[in-house]
């Protein structure tokens, strides 16, 4: 079962692109399966002030300084971003997902581009996922 941090993201869930719930719900089916994790969605929607926050303020200060010379707006945005928690997951859970995720091409056109990546931009470690 996919979790969902708050009533927020659950909300969210139906308005968000019909690839990028595809990509959590197969997150969904292998960490279920294989690990008898149900992933926790912290993340879907996001305003250009949530935007702002998280670059702007709670970045390390390398991105904090990049954002605020050129400020760039989030797939999350779009409703084509997903954030998921992975704190408490062991570092070969964490490949494992990255290695199922990015089987699925992000944009044909920018290979190197990734689907999925995992880092803490200050708000928590996650995956984020993203789709065109």
């Amino acid at each position: 079962m996919i979790l969902f941090k708050t009533e927020r993201q659950e909300a969210e869930w139906p308005d968000i692109a019909g690839k990028l719930k595809q990509l959590v719900e197969l997150l969904n089916i292998y960490m279920h399966l294989k690990y008898n994790i149900d992933p926790m969605v912290t993340e879907l929607m996001r305003t250009q002030e949530e935007q702002d926050d998280i670059y702007g303020k709670k970045a390390d200060k390398a991105t904090r300084d990049k954002y605020k010379k050129k400020p760039w707006q989030s797939v999350h945005q779009y409703g084509r971003g997903a954030d998921i928690r992975t704190h408490d997951w062991e570092r070969n859970q964490v490949k494992d997902a990255l290695f199922i995720l990015n089987t699925i091409v992000y944009d044909p056109k920018r290979p190197r581009k990734k689907t999925a990546i995992h880092h803490n931009i200050g708000t928590g470690e996650h995956i984020h996922i993203q789709v065109m």
